[in-house]
């Protein structure tokens, strides 16, 4: 918690240098390059939302003993780890701003948070690592200390 508000103070005094749609061409050189990468301040317009259920919801509660099962096995025994089906995730397309390129955007509901009543048409602005693909791309892992999504 400390650190955000730590990110937020030095963003906001501009000792970082980030600013809204900073990566969009980061994002657009790493398309090019078919490249992976992290990228921060991302920002875009949303296409297309694919709804969050109340089932996901609750299976977000459902999953807490079975990810402590998993992470401590991984940890202890070195099994290797098992994403199948591990998480729900809210899915939505983005526009990148001054860009054709749409990106896939999937946000972990377990450890992330969950942006509410997102609807086509709103910007939004995410950090988040991007993984390339021949359809624009994805960002994922937009939760913890290096990802976000929030509305602009």
């Amino acid at each position: 918690m400390f650190r955000r508000l730590w990110d937020a103070f030095l963003r906001l005094i501009g000792v970082r240098g980030r600013g809204p749609g900073r990566d969009n061409e980061k994002v657009k050189q790493l398309y090019r390059e078919k490249r992976d990468g992290w990228v921060w301040d991302v920002t875009g317009t949303v296409t297309w939302v694919k709804p969050v259920t109340d089932e996901e919801r609750s299976e977000r509660r459902r999953r807490f003993w079975r990810h402590l099962w998993r992470s401590l096995k991984e940890r202890l025994f070195g099994s290797t780890p098992d994403h199948t089906n591990r998480y729900p995730h809210q899915i939505f397309n983005v526009q990148l701003e001054g860009s054709d390129l749409e990106l896939r955007i999937e946000n972990n509901l377990y450890t992330g948070k969950e942006l509410k009543k997102i609807e086509r048409g709103e910007r939004i602005e995410i950090a988040g690592e991007y993984l390339f693909n021949d359809k624009g791309g994805k960002i994922h892992h937009t939760h913890g200390s290096k990802g976000y999504v929030r509305r602009r």
